[in-house]
């Protein structure tokens, strides 16, 4: 689709953090998206899923070119927690009818297995593309507060 304000360069409009998210045919279909806080019983703790939902605007004369990706997790000293960055490449095609000006919507899901957070305190996964810090989801890891006792 033609933007009337056309991005020059790609760019991230939606990223966020949720339960569980899948991209299927264009669309991102997402349970219990946009969490700022996760609640675990205590630290160090260990997350079973979670998925990281994203929406890359791809400008036409970035379009037939296959770009770097990675997404790292920092803590809030701004230490990298993950063992090593999730990196990959992507490649957006034109499809028919695409012309110069047209920009490119394309949606992906990066879902994370059994992530460990090794104390409580503020986290952010980061994006990058070709190098380039393009977007932050940051969020809380916090320990529950335990229930007093009734008698």
């Amino acid at each position: 689709m033609t933007n009337p304000d056309p991005v020059e360069s790609i760019d991230v409009p939606v990223f966020f953090v949720a339960d569980h998210a899948e991209a299927v045919r264009g669309k991102l279909y997402v349970t219990g998206g946009c969490w700022n806080v996760l609640t675990v019983g205590r630290t160090p703790a260990r997350h079973g899923h979670l998925s990281l939902a994203m929406a890359i605007r791809v400008p036409w004369h970035e379009t037939n070119i296959e770009h770097d990706i990675s997404v790292d997790m920092l803590d809030e000293d701004g230490l990298s927690v993950l063992p090593e960055p999730v990196a990959g490449k992507f490649e957006v095609g034109r499809a028919p009818g695409v012309r110069p000006g047209d920009e490119v919507m394309n949606v992906m899901v990066l879902n994370l297995e059994s992530i460990e957070f090794p104390k409580s305190g503020v986290y952010q996964f980061v994006l990058s593309i070709n190098g380039d810090i393009k977007t932050r989801a940051s969020f809380r890891v916090r320990e529950a507060i335990p229930q007093a006792a009734t008698t």
